[in-house]
Order: structure tokens, then sequence, then C-alpha cells
């Protein structure tokens, strides 16, 4: 990208206010061949310890949060036809994976058996809907304060690449096309200290507590300018964007099954 402008209040061009407008400006390809690159890669080989994951008490050995982000960039631009036509292209794909710590409370059974005893101390019968709705709950790490402590194994996968093509017709009139593309996928599903997966009390399903959120967006534009003067332009816009993300929860269950 060459430049990336927000207006949070739009000019008139734009029209009825509904958002921001976000412009992204592309660059161009010359009649010389540039380009570049670059490889980034950050481990947890040589971090510290993550503090939260030690704060809650000992810990060992799962005091460490791997950590893994490898990002690659690439881009070339230059001549199709010379003086004429010109195009410049880039790629961006992104692998990251890490680990996050996290405690959260769920009822201890000491808990449940009082509710149950005031339940039925009070003349009533437990509702099949409620003693369902229980089976949700994971067994607590610590049975006495029923506190879960969680690793989240977070990882997101992002792959990104745009073009864009110039075609300059005669001194006045030049023709500008570009497409963008951009896919990720996210997934963070928590497990317990040993590394196994956080289940239910019940078996509804494996994976009941992960959330998948695969995200594709694409961009397509055209573009034409007219020098009319040496203090007059036209500039026509063409353009279709496109975006689709799916939030892919495992914990869709058949409420009639819990009642």
């Amino acid at each position: 990208l060459q430049e990336v402008n927000v207006q949070e209040t739009p000019s008139a061009q734009f029209a009825v206010k509904g958002g921001a407008p976000v412009n992204l400006v592309l660059k161009s390809g010359t009649n010389n061949w540039h380009g570049s690159g670059l490889f980034l890669r950050h481990t947890s080989f040589a971090d510290a310890d993550n503090y939260f994951s030690k704060s809650g008490g000992p810990c060992q050995p799962f005091c460490s949060t791997p950590f893994r982000d490898m990002q690659g960039t690439a881009a070339i631009g230059g001549p199709i036809v010379k003086d004429k036509t010109f195009f410049f292209g880039y790629y961006d794909g992104q692998g990251y994976a890490a680990t996050i710590p996290h405690l959260a409370t769920v009822p201890t059974p000491s808990e449940i058996a009082q509710a149950m005893n005031d339940i039925t101390t009070a003349g009533l019968t437990p509702t099949v809907a409620g003693q369902n709705l229980l089976s949700f709950y994971p067994a607590p790490t610590d049975p006495v304060t029923g506190v879960v402590s969680v690793r989240i194994p977070a990882v997101v996968n992002m792959t990104n690449f745009g073009v864009v093509v110039d075609q300059k017709i005669g001194q006045k009139n030049s023709i500008t096309g570009r497409y963008i593309f951009g896919d990720s996928t996210q997934s963070a599903p928590p497990t317990e200290l040993t590394g196994a997966a956080v289940q239910p009390a019940s078996q509804y399903k494996a994976d009941l507590f992960n959330s998948v959120a695969p995200t594709r967006g694409q961009l397509i534009g055209l573009s034409e300018t007219w020098t009319i003067s040496a203090n007059a332009a036209l500039e026509s816009r063409l353009g279709l964007s496109r975006f689709s993300q799916i939030i892919k929860t495992n914990n869709s269950i058949d409420r009639k099954s819990v009642v």
C-alpha cells in the first residue's frame, strides 16, 4: 500500500454517510523493475514465563506459554509495455499460534449439592432443563473454589494479496484496475493444564467450547482519469466489494434436547 486514508466525516463525493470511508492507494508499476521481500519469525524460545500463568501459584511444568509468529511479505512491480502499461502486486502471509492462560469459575460440587438440598427442602423438584444445563459446565480444576485453569491455544492464519494494473491512453487518459483478496481463519479451543481439551460434563460435542471464524474479503475496482486541462480533471470509479465471516460456534445445540 502506498497510502491509507480514513475519513470519519466524509466529504460530499461519498454522498450519504454510511460509515467512515477507507481509501487505499496501491503503488503503481514503473518502467523500472522494483520489489521487496520480508520474513519475520518470533518464537517464545527466549521469552520469559508469562506472569499471569505463574501468579496463581506453582504451575510447573505448565508455566510456559508457547508463542510463534511467522510472517512473510513480497512485492514486485514493473512494466508490461514500456511507457504504457504497468503492474504492481504484493503478497502477505502470516501464521500465528500462542497459548493464552485463562481462569474461569464454575459451580463447585458443594454449591450444586447445597442448591439441590434447598430445592428439596422447599418441597420442589429440580427440573430436567436445570440438570441438563449443569452438565455443560466442565469439572473445576479446584473443587473448593470452582476455578477452572485453562490454556487457550489460539491459532490465526492469514493470507492477503493484491494486484494493480495501469494503462495510459494518450497524454490525457489513463485506466487503472485493481484486485485485493484477504483470507483468515481463527481458532481458540481451551485446554486443561495437561493439554487435554476442556470438555463439558455431558458428551454433547467433543469441541464444545471452541469457536472457528473463517473470514474472507475481496475488492475489485476500475477507475478512469481524464486530464481535461492544466487545472481540471475528471475521475470515474467503479468498484465491487465482498466480505464474508462465519462464526462457527461449536456450541450450537438443539434446544429441545435440553428440556
